[in-house]
């Protein structure tokens, strides 16, 4: 007898000769139990060398429902099964079937070949995240890596503690309502496991964080015609939902500004650069006076004695003999301070090509022209012990990543998604002598701006795949040109729907 819905019903039991016995059943709502819809295997298909073993995880759709399954084989003298762990005998073919109470059923094909390799056993499984706190309605992939790396069966399965707060499947781990769950990683060669602690809020309904103010690192800059300088912008509050900023000048003819805050002297005199923001129309300024390039500044030299070639040698009237054709610096210029040149490496996983594409400060990675998309990225800087480098991308169906750093990889590997955007900042004790940019050529748009430090490149809401990417760590204040090869299609660094 089964549940069907809620109410009384009156149940009557009639034997061969008629005789009756009756019964009154209630039904509650908490009582009922929906029926398995699917059944899934962890595994759709697998070889196998006789002797060898894989673990079989079966998940019964609806979540909430029994869990409980019948497993069978189709040929168990070619591989048996038994409570999901499937064994290879014989050479040959046979199919492992997963039944659920109502005989909703899941299979999976096994080949077992003839001859017996020499394994390579597992010795443990890691994770890349142990701790994470998501949204409702929030995912992301966890990357597990298996130990050691050429074992013979690397096969995992995925499960949660809690469907009901966070569920997996092939490592993307969704939030379903608020609450804590474990996500586990197995492995089929030896169950070795790993975990990740999710924990899960509550959206917060039409919550708005408006800006209250904004501020430039600098309130006046003084420099040549033709030289640059960025203007670095603090929103506060840091979470405002909207931080979409504009920046003016009072005039172009003098000073001009990018979407990044990069201001460049275009001719001689003053004007004020003022960045707005979109939320609230908070504003900040900071004066820009252009002067002169230097050489182009007529200077009057106070005339020099000239300087003796040998001061103990003299002539017959006894004065120093000048050292001629020498010419004499009439004002010596101070050393400037230098920092450690730094090297910046990265390399890119790209559309049907896979990693090996590097590139070296500046020098772009991926391709253009082939409309191949960028799927992850890999950055590392050297030169300086005490400096590192984090990067986190915008992930085709994901969104934003979490930061990783100093070679991890970013972004996804066999999964077919895009990188939209890239966003990358220095670290370290020594990341506030240098300025890390970086510019990327982006599906329908091309070559876009520099953006720097932790600013957003590429594009979000367009579906736009990145094709390739420049990078460059230079010390502080400097600008990289843009190269002649690559020039920029548009001023903007990144475009948002």
């Amino acid at each position: 007898m089964v549940a069907v819905g809620p109410g009384n019903t009156l149940i009557t039991a009639t034997s061969h000769n008629g005789i009756e016995g009756r019964a009154i059943v209630n039904v509650k709502d908490s009582e009922l139990v929906a029926a398995p819809t699917s059944v899934s295997l962890s595994v759709n298909n697998k070889i196998l060398n006789i002797g060898e073993e894989v673990i079989l995880a079966a998940t019964v759709l609806p979540a909430g429902v029994i869990q409980d399954v019948t497993w069978t084989s189709s040929n168990a003298a070619v591989a048996n099964v038994v409570g999901g762990k499937v064994t290879a005998h014989t050479p040959g073919f046979a199919v492992i079937t997963a039944t659920a109470k109502n005989g909703v059923t899941g299979s999976c094909s096994i080949t077992v070949n003839q001859s017996v390799q020499a394994v390579q056993n597992v010795t443990g499984v890691s994770l890349d995240s142990t701790s994470k706190t998501l949204k409702e309605g929030d995912s992301f992939i966890l990357n597990e890596t298996v130990t050691p790396t050429n074992a013979t069966n690397t096969a995992v399965s995925w499960r949660s503690s809690n469907d009901k707060v966070a569920n997996v499947i092939k490592g993307k781990v969704t939030a379903v309502s608020k609450g804590t769950a474990i996500i586990s990683v197995v492995t089929d060669d030896g169950q070795k496991v790993a975990q990740c602690t999710v924990k899960v809020e509550p959206v917060e309904t039409n919550h708005t964080v408006n800006v209250t103010g904004i501020k430039l690192d600098k309130s006046s800059v003084t420099l040549e015609n033709g030289q640059s300088v960025p203007l670095n912008q603090t929103i506060t509050p840091s979470d405002a939902t909207n931080k979409t900023i504009y920046w003016y000048s009072t005039d172009d003819q003098v000073a001009k500004v990018n979407d990044v805050g990069i201001v460049v002297g275009v001719g001689v005199g003053t004007a004020n650069i003022t960045v707005v923001t979109d939320d609230g129309r908070k504003s900040a300024e900071c004066e820009v006076t252009v002067t002169a390039v230097a050489e182009d500044i007529p200077e009057e030299i106070e005339p020099v004695d000239p300087v003796p070639e040998n001061p103990g040698t003299t002539n017959s009237d006894n004065n120093p003999q000048p050292e001629p054709d020498t010419p004499i610096d009439p004002q010596p210029q101070p050393s400037t301070p230098t920092v450690a040149p730094i090297n910046v490496t990265y390399e890119t996983h790209i559309e049907n090509i896979g990693w090996g594409n590097v590139g070296t400060n500046g020098s772009d990675s991926g391709t253009t022209g082939r409309s191949l998309r960028l799927e992850g990225i890999k950055i590392n800087v050297s030169g300086d012990s005490n400096l590192g480098i984090a990067y986190k991308t915008h992930v085709e169906d994901y969104g934003w990543m979490d930061f990783v750093g100093d070679g991890a990889m970013s972004g996804t590997q066999g999964q077919s998604k895009r990188l939209e955007a890239i966003q990358i900042q220095l670290t370290g004790a020594d990341q506030d002598k240098y300025d890390v940019y970086y510019r990327v050529h982006a599906q329908d748009v091309g070559w876009m701006n520099w953006a720097k430090n932790g600013q957003s490149a590429g594009t979000a809401g367009f579906a736009r795949r990145l094709e390739a990417i420049e990078i460059q760590v230079v010390p502080k204040g400097q600008v990289p040109a843009i190269p002649a090869s690559t020039p920029n299609v548009t001023d903007q660094a990144f475009i948002q729907k």
